[in-house]
């Protein structure tokens, strides 16, 4: 439903992101693949998501030679379909971020 990107991108006033040092990737690149293989397949399993990384394990996309960050499965069960890159934020102090030094979630 996009809802968690909706909020950051806009809404409220003030937004708290929370994340385990599990989340740091190195560039866009790492990002999509820690989407596609580590954290969308776990997700569509507990969510018992009508998916091909639920059934495979990792995203159909990952075996093209071609792939580009918005490829995927084209199920209605989807729950990698939007990503949010937030290049700059306009309105100073509204996201902060804080990372937690453990493991949290996918």
């Amino acid at each position: 439903n996009s809802n968690r990107i909706a909020a950051i991108a806009f809404g409220p006033k003030s937004v708290i992101i929370i994340a385990g040092r599990n989340k740091i990737v190195r560039d866009l690149k790492e990002a999509e693949l820690r989407v596609k293989t580590t954290a969308a397949p776990p997700n569509c399993l507990r969510l018992n998501c009508d998916t091909y990384c639920n059934k495979t394990g990792e995203c159909v996309s990952l075996g093209k030679a071609d792939r580009q960050i918005y490829d995927g499965c084209s199920s209605d069960g989807r729950i990698c379909c939007n990503y949010l890159i937030s290049a700059h934020q306009r309105h100073k102090g509204r996201i902060k971020v804080i990372i937690v030094g453990e493991e949290l979630g996918y």
